[in-house]
């Protein structure tokens, strides 16, 4: 990594700097997917050896202490990657991946995937934002209630004793997670990771995943939630059937 390529870093992280002391206008959420590249390499990595940066500009600061053990650097469509970064990568045999804003959701042509029970705790802020998480050819039942309670009932008969998936959609993570784990046939799990929610459906056949808009951004849950769609054998485990 050359003196020169240093001086523009340092020089990108003041505008950086600056540009944040001014508000940003308001806008629609994008819609932003994961590309083929970064999901469908094969390598050893697993999803935990993607890291994934949302910063507009990516400099060797905002990555200090995030790419240990990584394989993978996915970065949002749009964004400025500094030549520090990219000779870092380079150095470490990190891949890059630039997001296309274009790209539809990672699924193998082999995948299958289960129709889904989509609530939303706050339909004019998410709504739009929620029905762009599902895969395009899926059945997609809304389910729409007035409170946090009621949409979690009414996403749990939606699911219970049928072969459909419920996603619910809101800012109350564990409150949710409480009162879907509570209701009939309903195994829940955080949006938090692909890997954890993969292992959640293979462990304990979750069949409700909670996604909190709030801090998932939409081109990082998507993936997560294809991953999640996909049909595969999701058995309750026997120690949930033997309990009271």
């Amino acid at each position: 990594m050359t003196q020169a390529t240093l001086d523009i870093d340092r020089i990108v992280q003041e505008v950086v700097r600056r540009l944040r002391e001014v508000p940003a206008p308001v806008a629609e959420p994008l819609l932003y997917t994961t590309s083929h590249a970064a999901t469908n390499t094969k390598s050893n990595a697993s999803p935990d050896g993607v890291e994934i940066i949302e910063d507009r500009v990516v400099t060797v600061e905002s990555l200090r202490g995030r790419l240990n053990g990584k394989r993978q650097l996915l970065v949002r469509p749009g964004a400025i990657v500094t030549p520090a970064v990219r000779d870092l990568l380079k150095d470490a045999h990190i891949v890059l991946h630039i997001q296309a804003p274009d790209e539809a959701t990672p699924c193998d042509a082999t995948d299958r995937v289960a129709d889904v029970a989509i609530a939303c705790c706050d339909e004019k802020r998410y709504g739009d934002w929620a029905r762009k998480l599902i895969p395009r050819n899926r059945t997609l039942q809304a389910v729409r209630a007035n409170s946090l309670s009621s949409n979690v009932r009414a996403l749990a008969k939606a699911v219970d004793g049928r072969r459909m998936l419920g996603i619910l959609i809101s800012e109350d993570t564990f409150p949710a997670l409480c009162l879907a784990n509570r209701q009939r046939g309903v195994r829940a799990v955080a949006a938090c990771s692909i890997e954890r929610v993969e292992k959640a459906v293979a462990t304990a056949g979750v069949n409700v995943l909670i996604v909190n808009p709030s801090e998932t951004g939409i081109w990082r849950a998507k993936p997560i939630v294809a991953a999640f769609c996909r049909i595969v054998e999701r058995r309750c485990p026997p120690v949930l059937l033997e309990t009271p």
